[in-house]
């Protein structure tokens, strides 16, 4: 019988051990079995399907949504019949904001707010909770954050690569990502492009959480620019540009 863990991908062998700490087993055992929760059991670890070794830029989001058939194993992300929320909304509005033109066949279609093509493209959509409470946001963060800080280091070290960091919980993990250069909205390509280029380098572009701008329409994601800004470092870096 398949396993949840089982879509794990082999190159994250070294964080495996970690699901065995305390508050995992906790979790695993003493927790979910007696509540409702998300994403569905199978696709608790669907994000490592990603071999480490395709990684090329991190979105880092907070835990699954906690509403019905929302939930995907993968941040930010909804299944190709559910109506987009508003972080993706606020998103998809920067993307066209700084392209300028559809930037992909996908532009337009439900498929889009799947997100796969991202990962297709080596984007690692990864909540720092894996699972959630039905209706109750942020209420397994504790059990999965030593966890998190094992994925975010073990990246940070073993692919080292683009980190976008949005919202002030993301940014708490920042402190865990070796041989960090900020890069702020204010880079033109030019300027990325006289960066040094050391390959041990995690390029950190930070920003406010893509849903503070439905409360507040000076809140800080729009006009962030990362999207541009990450592929640009991945040009300097000579790796294909995401079509996002």
């Amino acid at each position: 019988m398949k396993r949840p863990i089982d879509l794990i991908d082999d190159s994250w062998s070294e964080i495996l051990p970690y699901l065995n700490s305390d508050e995992l087993v906790h979790l695993r055992e003493k927790v979910l079995p007696h509540i409702k929760f998300y994403p569905r059991v199978m696709d608790t670890f669907k994000v490592f399907e990603m071999p480490l070794n395709k990684i090329d830029v991190v979105i880092i989001g907070q835990d699954p949504y906690y509403t019905p058939n929302a939930a995907t194993g993968r941040a930010f992300a909804v299944p190709e019949k559910h109506s987009i929320p508003p972080s993706l909304q606020i998103m998809r509005k920067e993307i066209f904001e700084e392209l300028q033109f559809e930037t992909d066949t996908l532009w337009g279609q439900p498929k889009w707010k799947t997100l796969e093509h991202w990962t297709k493209q080596g984007v690692f959509l990864y909540n720092t909770a894996l699972t959630v409470r039905a209706g109750t946001p942020n209420s397994h963060t504790k059990y999965w954050k030593n966890f998190s800080e094992k994925v975010i280091k073990t990246i940070s070290v073993k692919r080292p690569c683009i980190w976008l960091l949005w919202g002030k919980k993301a940014q708490r993990f920042q402190k865990f990502i070796a041989n960090p250069m900020i890069v702020n909205k204010y880079n033109t390509e030019d300027l990325v492009r006289q960066m040094p280029l050391v390959p041990e380098t995690n390029y950190i572009l930070t920003a406010s959480h893509p849903a503070a701008e439905a409360y507040n329409k000076n809140a800080g994601f729009l006009g962030c620019n990362h999207f541009n800004i990450a592929n640009w470092i991945l040009q300097k870096k000579y790796k294909t540009h995401i079509n996002w």
